[in-house]
């Protein structure tokens, strides 16, 4: 991985819709380097609360509302912002699906959000996109090597705001049932 920290895409907070906005998990991030057992570098998204302190995915008294979050944020010693996942929102992150020069997504990524309802947008790196959406998960799957994390609750998502289309502009009322999904992950 480089050593140059990476620039996320910049925040569209107009783009976030109140579905999300109204749910009071969130939190910032920021890059942060860190060194693999073999000794290389990679950077990685690190939670953190709005007065500083490390924010936990597990712990609600690290959390706060988002527009605390935002206004943390606009000091500018945070990178971003995100949301912890739970029991009322779940989220699908699917990596280098993406070309972040023409916006163009792999087939996968394609059937993705053609097959799910809910808030979609790009990542920070502009190389992937999550899914915001209520569902049927009993629990989180991650198959990395394929590039598709699935996560019920204890684990939060980066928001950037910037919306994969009309479609993905909000949250679905209506449960996305995503067992195809969960075997493409445990491959069943």
């Amino acid at each position: 991985m480089m050593d140059t920290k990476p620039i996320a895409l910049s925040l569209r907070p107009e783009a976030i819709p109140e579905s999300l906005t109204s749910i009071p998990r969130w939190l910032l991030w920021k890059y942060i380097k860190k060194k693999k057992p073999d000794g290389t570098i990679f950077w990685t998204k690190v939670p953190f609360q709005c007065n500083g302190a490390p924010a936990s995915t597990t712990n609600p008294a690290t959390w706060c509302t988002y527009d605390e979050a935002f206004d943390a944020w606009m000091l500018g010693d945070f990178d971003g912002i995100g949301m912890t996942l739970g029991s009322d929102v779940q989220g699908i992150d699917l990596d280098d699906c993406r070309d972040p020069e023409t916006g163009e997504l792999n087939e996968f990524a394609k059937e993705v959000i053609e097959r799910v309802q809910g808030y979609g947008e790009v990542s920070p790196s502009g190389t992937g996109i999550k899914i915001f959406a209520k569902t049927n998960l009993d629990g989180s799957r991650t198959k990395k090597e394929a590039g598709v994390e699935l996560y019920r609750e204890g684990r939060y998502f980066t928001v950037t705001g910037r919306v994969l289309g009309p479609n993905h502009a909000d949250l679905s009322d209506e449960v996305q049932a995503l067992d195809w999904l969960n075997d493409i992950v445990t491959g069943k």
